[in-house]
C-alpha cells in the first residue's frame, strides 16, 4: 500500500494498522510515500504521529527532512516517509 493512495488522516490511521499486520506476515519490506501536496503530506504525518505507538514494536518510521532521512519525530515537517520492518 502506498501512502500516496490514502486519502485522509483517518485512512492513514487504518493504513498504519493494516501495514503493521502486513509487516508481521510478510517478509522484510519497506513502504514509502509522500502526499501529492505539502498539506496532504502533513495529514499523513498527523496520522503517523497518532498511530506510531501502535506499530513501533514492528516497524521503524523515518522522515525525509532537509535533504536527509531521520528517525520520525513529532513537530518536524517531513517531506516524505519510509516505514521499515524491524
Amino acid at each position: 500500500m502506498s501512502i500516496s493512495n490514502i486519502k485522509t488522516k483517518k485512512g492513514f490511521g487504518h493504513g498504519g494498522k493494516n501495514r503493521g499486520g502486513f509487516h508481521r506476515a510478510a517478509p522484510p519490506s519497506n513502504s514509502d510515500g509522500k502526499g501529492s501536496t505539502p498539506a496532504r503530506t502533513r495529514l499523513y504525518q498527523m496520522g503517523i504521529t497518532t498511530h506510531l505507538d501502535e506499530v513501533a514494536e514492528i516497524v521503524n518510521v523515518y522522515g525525509f527532512h532537509k535533504g536527509e532521512w531521520k528517525r520520525f519525530e513529532k513537530n518536524i515537517n517531513f517531506e516524505a516517509f519510509i516505514v521499515m520492518r524491524k
